[in-house]
């Protein structure tokens, strides 16, 4: 699956660290997150797409 969340990330303008602080996860989770080396939990994947506006599907995509 591929994650689109940094491109998300970066159209909005957002920072890492700070996106980490809205979803409650540490900026290395974060990191791991976006560059696809660690799959969030369901409840984190949710808490995700509700800060950023987009669905799970739209976020992680299988291309």
């Amino acid at each position: 699956m591929r994650c689109k969340l940094k491109d998300i990330r970066k159209e909005q303008g957002w920072t890492q660290k700070w996106l980490a602080q809205q979803i409650g996860v540490s900026d290395k989770t974060m990191s791991e997150i976006i560059t696809e080396k660690s799959v969030p939990t369901l409840q984190t994947a949710i808490r995700i797409a509700k800060v950023v506006g987009v669905p799970v599907e739209g976020i992680w995509t299988e291309d």
